[in-house]
């Protein structure tokens, strides 16, 4: 970590209270929209994951690019958050060790979804209405 880097990690701190207010609220809301849709056990977040990600859990990989396909419509950011798996990293390829097989198919069906500090529960809503949408195929 460079000299400005750190600074600038250390400008941060002085409002960590207040951001990590923030965190939580918007984590609240993803929670509440996520029962609103009913979509309950599919939608880790915080304490189940880190403040910085959503993550949701398709039940396939069909679902999964579906619900890639329908973000990708309605203009809303998202991304593989592991990846293809571990195996798919450029230093692990070649790497002795067994295929990981459930991995990479965990690391395809999790999707990271938006998350901000100004997120409102209006734009939470666009965003688990549209993987609503694209699970049911009817939302």
């Amino acid at each position: 970590m460079s000299e400005y880097h750190a600074a600038i990690g250390l400008a941060e701190l002085d409002d960590w209270p207040n951001k990590l207010f923030k965190l939580r609220s918007v984590t609240q809301l993803y929670k509440k929209a996520e029962r609103n849709f009913k979509l309950e056990g599919r939608l880790f977040v915080y304490p189940n994951s880190d403040f910085n990600y959503p993550l949701f859990f398709s039940r396939s990989l069909k679902e999964s690019r579906r619900l890639q396909k329908v973000l990708a419509k309605e203009g809303i950011g998202f991304r593989l958050w592991y990846g293809g798996g571990i195996r798919e990293h450029p230093y692990f390829r070649r790497a002795a060790g067994d295929r990981l097989t459930i991995c990479k198919d965990l690391a395809l069906r999790l999707i990271g979804l938006p998350m901000a500090i100004d997120l409102t529960y209006q734009q939470v809503c666009r965003i688990i209405g549209a993987v609503g949408k694209s699970v049911t195929g009817s939302r």
